[in-house]
């Protein structure tokens, strides 16, 4: 859907990636929680996504743990941002 309407989405999007410095930096919009992007400049499609546009790295954590990790972390800002609780608890723990 975000290519059919791509002059619209390009338009909304300036607003975050400056137009003047799109091939130069280095930024994506990412679907929460699974590092895939749904929007993103030449440079960091090119040294930072997979082919099927997942975030390219390792993370040292088995797959159970950053599973855990992230919906930590995903619960911890809904937490602050939401109910403006700030919490300590650690996203690697």
């Amino acid at each position: 859907m975000l290519e059919r309407h791509a002059d619209v989405v390009d338009a909304l999007m300036a607003a975050v990636f400056a137009p003047a410095a799109w091939d130069q930096s280095y930024g994506a919009a990412l679907m929460p929680l699974d590092l895939l992007s749904v929007y993103e400049t030449p440079a960091f499609k090119q040294a930072l996504l997979t082919e099927d546009r997942h975030v390219r790295g390792r993370v040292n954590l088995d797959p159970e743990n950053l599973g855990r990790a992230r919906l930590r972390h995903a619960y911890t800002v809904v937490l602050e941002r939401v109910y403006g609780i700030k919490s300590s608890i650690s996203s690697t723990r």
